[in-house]
């Protein structure tokens, strides 16, 4: 497909044996000009693939595009086969160069890069922004003039320009990291419940100070002083925040007005204060210092408590949560009846379920985490059918984790 002429403000460098272009670009000269880079895989089925796995991603940046005032996206990388971009160097007066004459870096760096409209352009890096951009300008064709930042690489379509641009292509992807849990939860200014869990590591006396701040779920083994990590603590705000009233699936990705956002942070505020105030041990544990490493008698090769446990504060609330949601208890009363639960991890039920003492060790499976869920949930008086399934289904899963016979298990009833 032949467009017309485009001039673009660019710079030109050098890394390695590519040279390449970064560029300007508008979203609709990118949604125009640019496909997907599936000439590149061999055969078909592999295009199909990799098109319908961009799919999903794609419609979560468009709507991104749609919603978010403040929105920005990251350098795109644009291969370019079958034409050659033409440079052209700005020349600067020397009187009105701004550096020392014997400082050349800048010379020939600075320009425009002239496409002749017979280049065909494909996204090496960036992919799903391209397609997201596409859909977004379907539905807001305005988005058309905002601007990204392209770099454009030669390609060549030979075997050995095939070759070189699919490396530079899975070299691009292989070592994008993606941002961790963690990360995001500290950085996000749209999901409602990134913005609650931090106000709650803030403010609040039972995590304020006292929340691992790490990549992932675990507390590290010589952290002595948090309760949770922040990933654990972002979990249960979430099923926490569905309880509510005003909560809507949106708010993960498009932030509410401020008011609903301060209502959903008292939601949070006064559930943790109902467990602080029923769990005395919370009490004890925020009455010690920092300095004087407040979780190290709850947490260590002896077990400890539920709560000091990622995968145990997260069962306790999705028990508590799911008594508000599907038994129709209120929050006070649905942690009270969780009082009765044990929460020594080295007693049962969670010996064997939760924790290998042998090994001095947790034991953090999806299935044996699912089970102690519903353990406590059913512990208490929950009704199993809701979650569609029954006492006996309950019964094997646990049979099974704890290596036994389904008859030899019996499920612990601690209050009707």
């Amino acid at each position: 497909m032949i467009h017309e002429r485009l001039l673009l403000p660019a710079l030109r460098a050098a890394m390695g044996d590519w040279t390449y272009y970064i560029a300007s670009m508008t979203l609709a000269e990118l949604a125009h000009r640019v496909t997907t880079a599936t000439t590149l895989h061999q055969p078909k089925s592999l295009d199909e693939e990799i098109q319908r796995s961009l799919s999903p991603r794609a419609n979560d940046i468009a709507e991104y595009l749609l919603s978010q005032p403040q929105r920005l996206f990251g350098t795109l990388v644009v291969g370019v086969y079958e034409g050659e971009p033409e440079w052209l160097e700005v020349e600067i007066r020397e009187g009105a160069r701004p550096w020392d004459d014997d400082d050349d870096r800048l010379e020939g760096s600075i320009g425009l890069l002239r496409l002749s409209g017979s280049e065909q352009l494909f996204a090496l890096d960036g992919q799903h922004r391209l397609l997201g951009t596409i859909q977004a300008l379907k539905d807001d064709p305005s988005l058309g003039d905002e601007e990204v930042a392209v770099i454009f690489v030669g390609h060549s379509n030979d075997q050995a320009g095939l070759q070189r641009t699919r490396r530079l292509f899975s070299t691009l992807n292989r070592y994008a990291k993606p941002v961790s849990r963690g990360e995001i939860i500290a950085l996000d200014e749209d999901d409602a419940v990134a913005i609650v869990t931090r106000r709650l590591e803030q403010t609040h006396p039972l995590f304020s100070g006292r929340v691992s701040l790490g990549r992932t779920k675990a507390v590290p083994v010589s952290d002595r002083v948090s309760l949770t990590s922040i990933v654990a603590l972002n979990d249960c705000v979430e099923m926490i925040l569905k309880t509510h009233a005003e909560w809507q699936a949106e708010h993960k990705k498009l932030r509410p007005p401020d008011g609903i956002l301060n209502q959903l942070t008292q939601h949070c505020v006064d559930y943790w204060d109902i467990v602080m105030k029923e769990h005395h041990v919370l009490d004890q544990y925020i009455g010690v210092p920092r300095e004087a490493n407040p979780a190290e008698p709850f947490r260590g090769r002896h077990g400890g408590h539920l709560f000091f446990r990622p995968i145990g504060i997260v069962a306790h609330t999705w028990a508590a949560t799911t008594l508000c949601s599907k038994d129709a208890v209120d929050a006070r009363a649905a942690i009270h009846r969780l009082t009765v639960v044990p929460m020594e991890l080295a007693d049962p039920p969670w010996s064997g379920l939760l924790w290998d003492g042998e090994n001095q060790r947790m034991i953090t499976s999806k299935e044996a985490q699912r089970v102690a869920q519903r353990l406590i949930y059913h512990s208490v008086g929950g009704d199993l059918r809701r979650l569609r399934v029954n006492e006996g289904d309950l019964r094997k899963e646990l049979a099974g984790l704890l290596n036994r016979a389904p008859e030899d298990v019996t499920l612990p009833r601690y209050s009707a």
